[in-house]
């Protein structure tokens, strides 16, 4: 997945948790199969990491120069069951 395929963005970095977890999930939960949700943050969101895993999203993480921390989300094609929270 290539980081031009975001379908949404979510600039989370003004917003106090969980609101950003709880946003980039919902949104990749409506992302078509071959769309990504990117979200953008001032810290590490090392919950969501563990969240993603768990619920078979594949994630990839960016630094920008100017401190954000970008996270790239995407459906993993092969995964099925129930979402984990």
């Amino acid at each position: 997945m290539k980081w031009s395929d975001a379908v949404t963005v979510i600039d989370g970095r003004g917003m106090e948790p969980p609101e950003p977890f709880l946003l980039m999930m919902d949104a990749l939960s409506a992302c078509p199969d071959e769309g990504a949700v990117l979200l953008l943050l001032s810290r590490e969101p090392y919950p969501l990491y563990r969240a993603l895993d768990l619920n078979g999203f594949f994630h990839r993480t960016r630094h920008a120069e100017d401190g954000t921390v970008e996270i790239l989300g995407w459906k993993n094609p092969d995964h099925a069951g129930p979402p984990v929270l």
